[in-house]
């Protein structure tokens, strides 16, 4: 059977045609087309897949375009042309994560920073002295995948010496997965590709971006904790989490827990308001008192009825620079109970949030919850993520060299910190940038070693 289109079709169909880099193109078939031209009588074709599926972020116009020095031209993608209201069209970022991806790779050094005067210091990236260029794939509906091997293409073709791409698919099939497919030939012509392990943490086998030639990086904390203490009314302190500015001024407030503060023209009752959601409360009993819930919620709820703060649980799920609205802190499960066994066996509970502070953090580092763990289900042998923090480069070393040097110079991380875990939240360790430079003994390897490597598991590799 054949498939015949006359050439105006054939030109109104396609939609991208990459061939500066590799060869593919990007068109709209009918899925009867589609289906032969996946077929096993089309030898020259390598793979067909939906070029319309999108991807998410993990959190092309001309190079005419100049920015500043640092931003040396920009590309956008869009090949549905489709826009939410939130885009901004064409080139700016609107939700900011391609800002704070493209600053944690090649930033400038920034001195003073910090969060409400917390942990001030010098922030930098990977490669602070790096030029960047842009190429807009992601919008409001997600990552276009005919659009990722587009930029992909170009961003090959235009010479770039390191590929960040902070998005990804989950447990994505190696061979299917544009990620894969693009930094693979990126590979090939001595450009490494660096990925997000993914915010789906910290289910196990939840880590993106799995294929070996890529450098699957898993996100790693600071050597600073931010403290904010709770003082209740008999004298007793217990060290808890969260970042806000409020300062209460050591002053004490009446202390109520949320299940004595049920609304109960709404239906709800102690069972419902114990958990602190938004308008559970009885605003006259939350008004001016400090809150105490049993769940880990928003602040939503204590905020819109006039509550001066709130004390929550700390979860394995948690991570402790999320911010809130108001005073609030999160204290540890072991500690926790206490609070309720002081508000029932005192008359007038009282008690006050201290003003948030900066510790030297001992334990660091660790991998945050939301990080994406391993294993690496679609190729086990294959350790991912493959270390936590941002990555650096050598610009005269291959894909790999790179890779092997940033492996095995990582800090060794404590495996205790991670017992369920282990190396599938850190893989080999947290970066040494100062030893990556001079690793003594790399490993390195060619495209024709991953092609050898996944024909001894009888699986085809990406052409």
């Amino acid at each position: 059977m054949a498939v015949k289109l006359n050439t105006l079709a054939a030109k109104e169909s396609l939609i991208y045609s990459n061939s500066r880099s590799f060869n593919g193109f990007v068109a709209k078939f009918l899925d009867e087309a589609a289906t032969i031209l996946g077929g096993e009588e089309m030898e020259d074709v390598a793979t067909v897949t939906d070029c319309c599926s999108f991807i998410q972020e993990d959190h092309g116009t001309s190079w005419d375009y100049l920015g500043p020095i640092k931003i040396i031209g920009v590309r956008y993608y869009n090949s549905q042309n489709f826009y939410d209201t939130t885009d901004i069209i064409p080139l700016r970022d609107s939700v900011g994560h391609g800002t704070h991806t493209a600053s944690i790779a090649a930033g400038r050094e920034v001195a003073g920073a910090s969060v409400f005067g917390l942990a001030q210091g010098i922030a930098t990236s990977g490669i602070p002295n790096a030029r960047i260029a842009v190429y807009k794939v992601c919008w409001a509906m997600g990552c276009s995948i005919a659009d990722i091997l587009a930029a992909f293409d170009d961003a090959i073709a235009d010479g770039v010496d390191i590929i960040s791409a902070s998005f990804g698919m989950s447990a994505a099939y190696t061979f299917t997965d544009p990620v894969a497919i693009g930094s693979f030939h990126a590979l090939k012509k001595g450009i490494l590709t660096i990925t997000a392990a993914g915010n789906y943490g910290p289910l196990r086998a939840s880590i993106s971006n799995v294929s070996p030639w890529l450098l699957t990086v898993g996100a790693s904390t600071i050597d600073r904790k931010f403290v904010t203490q709770l003082a209740l009314g008999n004298g007793k302190t217990f060290m808890g989490s969260a970042i806000n500015n409020f300062d209460l001024k050591g002053d004490m407030f009446p202390l109520i827990w949320g299940g004595d503060a049920s609304n109960y023209p709404v239906n709800a009752n102690s069972e419902t308001s114990k958990y602190c959601n938004a308008g559970d409360f009885d605003s006259q009993k939350i008004k001016g008192k400090i809150v105490l819930c049993n769940y880990r919620s928003n602040d939503a709820g204590i905020l819109h009825t006039d509550g001066v703060g709130v004390v929550m649980p700390f979860q394995s799920v948690d991570d402790p620079d999320f911010l809130f609205r108001i005073a609030t802190t999160l204290i540890s499960p072991e500690e926790i109970p206490k609070v309720p066994d002081y508000i029932k066996t005192s008359k007038n509970p009282k008690a006050t949030i201290l003003v948030i502070e900066t510790w030297k953090d001992l334990y660091a580092p660790y991998v945050p919850s939301f990080s994406s763990r391993g294993p690496n289900l679609m190729v086990p042998d294959i350790l991912k993520p493959d270390l936590i923090a941002p990555a650096a480069a050598h610009p005269r070393w291959s894909p790999t060299a790179i890779k092997s040097a940033l492996m095995t110079t990582a800090y060794v991380v404590d495996p205790k910190k991670h017992e369920n875990e282990r190396e599938f939240a850190y893989g080999l360790g947290l970066l040494n940038p100062t030893k990556a430079v001079d690793p003594g003994l790399v490993f390195d390897a060619s495209e024709k070693d991953y092609v050898d490597f996944f024909a001894n598991k009888a699986t085809t590799p990406p052409r």
